[in-house]
């Protein structure tokens, strides 16, 4: 995977939440086109089959770790300041942790997508220890029944507000 390898002129300094940058990017940067938010998908494989899906859920195989932190290595050097880890399902992946902790070793704003039925509080603390700004948890009705034909896991509803209590408790948005 190549990408562009132009940097971005931002003075980037550390926060306790994260990142902050001093101020909006310079017109030539942006007319550079750098890739300043990236939507990366880390897997294929799902715990649900939401009829909605655009992913087959056939195993495609994957990036490695290594891979992965390839792409995310060129994506900073190319400038990118938001970054959303999605897929499939996110927590499917054994190396999720390993690739947070690059995320944020790169100093890069991280948001997840995830249906959450896989978040604990050990896994919430974990995300707030590497700095993830906010979880996106997929709900698609407040009617148990609709969501669970939508997702098609039965009771995924009533499943889905413990990860709120969880990702509640370290203060994500």
């Amino acid at each position: 995977m190549n990408l562009r390898r132009e940097r971005i002129r931002f003075e980037r300094r550390s926060t306790a939440c994260g990142n902050a940058f001093d101020g909006p990017p310079d017109r030539a940067d942006v007319r550079k086109r750098l890739p300043l938010s990236v939507h990366f998908d880390l897997t294929y494989r799902c715990n649900e089959r939401c009829v909605h899906c655009y992913l087959d859920h056939e195993d495609h195989g994957e990036l490695s770790t290594a891979e992965c932190i390839d792409a995310l290595e060129q994506l900073a050097k190319a400038g990118t300041l938001f970054l959303t880890f999605s897929g499939g399902e996110i927590f499917l992946r054994r190396d999720l942790e390993e690739l947070l902790a690059t995320a944020r070793r790169l100093h890069f704003d991280v948001s997840l997508k995830t249906n959450a039925l896989l978040v604990t509080p050990e896994r919430a603390e974990m995300l707030w220890r590497h700095g993830v700004r906010r979880v996106q948890i997929s709900v698609y009705s407040s009617d148990g029944a609709i969501h669970d034909a939508i997702t098609k896991v039965p009771a995924r509803l009533r499943a889905a507000s413990r990860p709120f209590r969880c990702c509640s408790s370290v203060e994500f948005r």
